[in-house]
């Protein structure tokens, strides 16, 4: 496996033409289900969604459902901001959409949504 992944390889650089990638993703949700949207806006407002370039990594704590999103200023910030919101609205749902039991699959539901994403310039 080592062999396979070791190598020299090139960066590449993410394009950051998409100056409105919280926004974006706002209106996604509210678009997809208005029930989503306005608990992430919850969130938000209420300080149990921290967007910051203070945050060392995005995540959501899954014993108090508070969600941590760092930025890095490129498109794929609207992809990132959608999966992770998908996390926070997973956690502080009731019942949740991934049952705690079954935390292996945590990333599905996150990752549908942010398949769910189109974005066309």
């Amino acid at each position: 496996m080592i062999s396979i992944f070791k190598g020299n390889y090139q960066k590449s650089a993410y394009p950051n033409q998409i100056s409105n990638c919280l926004e974006l993703a706002l209106q996604f949700y509210k678009n997809y289900n208005y029930k989503f949207y306005k608990m992430i806006v919850y969130g938000i407002e209420n300080k149990k969604i921290i967007i910051s370039r203070d945050v060392f990594k995005p995540y959501t704590d899954t014993d108090n459902g508070m969600t941590y999103i760092r930025m890095y200023g490129n498109d794929g910030d609207l992809f990132l901001l959608v999966h992770e919101f998908a996390h926070y609205i997973d956690r502080n749902s009731e019942p949740k959409i991934i049952s705690s039991n079954l935390d292996c699959l945590s990333e599905v539901f996150s990752f549908f949504m942010e398949s769910s994403v189109q974005h066309n310039d």
